[in-house]
């Protein structure tokens, strides 16, 4: 009797186990209710090909450089100088969320930008872009990344 308790406890603990890791896949699907609103770049983080890297840190109350994303997919990414009727940039665009890829297509720039989330949560979000040399062979540059903290 007790041979039995031991196996079917021993097979209970392994299909559970199991089961437990396997659920995890389920954790990093990205939702886009959380991408939208309003959010302010607080963090900046640049690495060359070369290893060289930069950092650079901002308040939220400095407004840098902010990307609001809408329910019906268009965004608007923009920063603010001097004051309030100056802006350094100003695009409007739409983005597309697949898998852990996000599009953004800007027109003013007629550019398309294609991200990395590397964090979401619903008040950090996290991406890194790639950048490449586009006048030679593809030779990758280095690497961004970007940190944005939501606001209100």
């Amino acid at each position: 009797m007790k041979k039995h308790v031991f196996t079917f406890m021993t097979f209970f603990v392994v299909c559970m186990t199991l089961m437990m890791v396997s659920c995890s896949d389920d954790d990093k699907e990205l939702s886009e209710e959380i991408l939208v609103g309003k959010w302010v770049m607080i963090r900046y983080e640049c690495e060359d090909n070369t290893g060289d890297k930069e950092i650079k840190k901002y308040s939220i109350s400095d407004e840098y450089d902010i990307v609001e994303l809408y329910e019906d997919g268009t965004c608007h990414n923009y920063c603010k100088l001097i004051d309030e009727s100056i802006y350094h940039w100003d695009n409007y665009g739409k983005w597309i969320l697949k898998d852990d890829k996000l599009t953004l297509l800007y027109w003013g720039f007629g550019e398309e930008y294609e991200v990395q989330i590397i964090e979401l949560s619903s008040s950090l979000f996290t991406i890194e872009h790639s950048f490449i040399d586009d006048k030679g062979p593809e030779t990758l540059l280095g690497t961004e990344t970007f940190t944005y903290q939501k606001i209100d």
